[in-house]
């Protein structure tokens, strides 16, 4: 996802802005995103989303900005089932880079607050 500083990004948005302007694949992507159950729609698109990884997440674990963003994606890749929710601890581990007691208390703190 580019670095879009300064903004909240929701993981609809950022995976809007990582297709960029294929018109095609924001058509399949969205299309992905409203066959889902709406209570998981809700994490997807609403802005609580992004203001608890900036805010709550980011400032508790003191998250750089690539680290969010990296969370934003991996987020919305549990979602759409890319990603096993069995495996979002070790995917957090790698993608950000950081120990497996810190990966778990992120993977936790999702889990507990935006995952219904």
């Amino acid at each position: 996802m580019p670095n879009i500083q300064g903004k909240y990004l929701t993981p609809y948005v950022s995976g809007v802005d990582d297709i960029g302007d294929n018109v095609g694949e924001i058509g399949r992507f969205m299309a992905r995103v409203l066959k889902l159950p709406i209570n998981i729609q809700n994490v997807f698109r609403n802005f609580s989303t992004a203001e608890f990884i900036e805010e709550r997440l980011g400032e508790k674990l003191n998250l750089s900005r690539d680290q969010k963003e990296m969370i934003t994606n991996l987020i919305r890749e549990v979602l759409l089932g890319e990603i096993f929710i069995g495996d979002f601890t070790k995917s957090i581990q790698a993608k950000l880079t950081v120990d497996e007691n810190k990966a778990r208390d992120i993977a936790s703190m999702i889990v507990a607050e935006l995952f219904p």
